[in-house]
């Protein structure tokens, strides 16, 4: 992905259900979003492990508290 990456995904794009061997590295460059701000929408921190079938965020972050 070669243009500058963004905080949230493009509309129509709210979700993302993770699968076998994804990483939240390749979902954010699929989606062409920023590490740092896929993590922030989720609550999740570095190095958080993903599970098959675990649903993401991808425009609006979940409520809660900041983990990193």
């Amino acid at each position: 992905f070669l243009e500058k990456k963004r905080n949230r995904a493009a509309k129509g794009n709210d979700f993302h259900t993770v699968k076998v061997g994804e990483t939240v590295y390749s979902i954010a460059q699929q989606y062409g979003i920023k590490v740092k701000a896929l993590l922030k929408k989720n609550n999740m921190w570095f190095g958080s492990r993903l599970e098959p079938g675990q649903v993401l965020n991808l425009r609006k972050r979940k409520g809660g508290r900041l983990l990193f």
